[in-house]
């Protein structure tokens, strides 16, 4: 007979979690087979990576522990890099559990220290590899190289305003350690630990970099600059620069080089210019040294845009669309006003004269030779200025105590006149107006997908190993794009 339950009260499952699993786990099935991890470590094995291997001092049939395989250092970064991890730390805690990662590394844990050291000590193999990297995508015709544009963004440095000393402050901290140095070694006698040997050696490279730097921004200086130069402490290589966002931070300079084919990155370089001025030369120079020969054209906005940009790339046989601006052409700098200025003073061309509205002559006196420009001066004689009815008018407050008038007519150069008229089709316009959608997208897209907003590392060479691992990403995104599309 069944007995009827008194209690209503609801039952449910308890929860044991002081119990022990273990579990057979299948490495393979952790991923589907179109698995981006797959997907990158087949595409890292079809480049040479013994440039990685070359100071390596565990051998084959010697003592010592194995290293770990490049192959697989390279693969966990790119792929933590398209899931806009970028902490070496973080992604040693997630390869406990991200399947991509137990993946890669066959359910092994890399340690953060690993994946640090890798990342900023292999500048030269990682910009062999991006040469590889090219060769492939130009083999698959991918990019052409035919058309390239340039472009730049600042990302902040690791190190805060408040690192940033001067030669008197920088003084005292270096007196300050040296006490300390001393202050230690008399303590310890030649009983130093390891680690304290290393960080007292650390303590004294970074104050010695930092004096270093100091003397070269000084020596960079202008002579009418008063405020004394600064230098930061914990990473002398950043420069005060001002961002996106109108803040003055300390940054460094991201340039890309994208080819317009397919918008691959291949060119990267980071520089500590706190603008893009001098900067399409020095681009061009490292795009020729793997490649042997220039682009044929090169895109740029305003910022590269100037005389000795336009003047460099016509000297290398390359044919720039940029932009000036509302720079105008043999305009005359003037002093005075109304119908006293300077533009519509008539020229004598057989003289080679300027006549002024009471028909008085400048004579020509000298040239002043600047970059992509002549100038031509033409000055009056200071007794016909002197008593010249209009001389306020025309000559302002000036005394006028050696000369009178004087004004100067601009003379482009050959280059810049080619590059005006260039500039002025409608072919160079349609050229020009590709530059922001494939040069500024690669600078957006490592920002908002890498999350590289701030560098991580430490000093030029670092922070270029960084960029370099944010490039290749980018380039493997875009391939695997590509490929999926051309496949279709």
């Amino acid at each position: 007979m069944n007995e009827t339950c008194i209690s209503k009260l609801p039952r449910f499952q308890p929860i044991d979690r002081t119990q022990i699993f273990l579990r057979t786990s299948d490495v393979e099935s952790l991923i589907a087979e179109d698995h981006p991890a797959r997907a990158i470590w087949i595409f890292v094995s079809r480049v040479d990576l013994s440039k990685f291997s070359e100071e390596q001092r565990a051998v084959e049939g010697d003592v010592g522990r194995s290293a770990i395989f490049p192959h697989l250092l390279l693969s966990i970064w790119i792929y933590s890099y398209t899931r806009s991890v970028s902490s070496a730390r973080q992604i040693s805690r997630e390869m406990e559990h991200e399947p991509g990662l137990q993946w890669l590394a066959g359910m092994q844990v890399v340690k953060h220290h690993t994946l640090s050291d890798f990342r900023v000590a292999h500048g030269t193999a990682l910009q062999n590899l991006m040469e590889q990297v090219l060769g492939i995508l130009f083999a698959e015709r991918l990019v052409g190289l035919e058309r390239v544009t340039q472009d730049g963004t600042k990302i902040r440095a690791q190190a805060s305003k408040r690192s940033f000393l001067d030669r008197k402050h920088l003084q005292q901290c270096l007196d300050l350690a040296k006490r300390h140095v001393a202050k230690v070694d008399a303590d310890n006698g030649d009983q130093l630990l390891q680690p304290q040997e290393a960080a007292r050696d650390r303590l004294q490279t970074k104050l010695r970099s930092a004096r270093q730097a100091l003397s070269i921004i000084e020596q960079a200086k202008k002579q009418n600059e008063t405020k004394p130069a600064h230098v930061s402490i914990s990473d002398p290589d950043a420069r005060f620069m001002r961002q996106g966002d109108g803040a003055i931070a300390p940054s460094y300079n991201l340039q890309f080089t994208t080819d317009t084919a397919q918008g691959l990155v291949v060119g990267v370089a980071v520089s500590q210019a706190s603008n893009d001025a001098k900067e399409l030369p020095l681009a061009m120079d490292r795009f020729q040294e793997p490649y042997g020969s220039y682009p044929a054209q090169v895109v740029a906005d305003g910022d590269f845009t100037n005389h000795e940009s336009v003047i460099a790339m016509h000297q290398r046989g390359i044919e720039f669309f940029g932009s000036f601006g509302e720079r105008r052409l043999r305009r005359p700098k003037a002093k005075g006003g109304g119908v006293y200025r300077a533009e519509l003073f008539a020229h004598d061309a057989q003289a080679d004269q300027m006549i002024c509205p009471e028909n008085k002559r400048l004579r020509f006196q000298y040239f002043d030779h600047q970059p992509g420009r002549t100038i031509r001066v033409y000055i009056a004689r200071k007794e016909e200025c002197h008593v010249c009815p209009s001389r306020q008018a025309c000559c302002g407050q000036s005394e006028l105590k050696q000369t009178g008038r004087k004004i100067t007519v601009s003379e482009d150069q050959v280059p810049i006149r080619t590059f005006d008229a260039r500039m002025n089709t409608a072919h160079a316009k349609r050229i020009y107006r590709q530059r922001a959608r494939v040069a500024e997208f690669p600078h957006a897209w490592s920002k908002s997908k890498c999350g590289l907003r701030q560098f991580r590392c430490r000093t030029t060479s670092k922070v270029a190993g960084e960029a370099l691992f944010a490039a290749l990403t980018y380039n493997f995104q875009r391939y695997m794009k590509l490929s999926s599309f051309i496949n279709r």
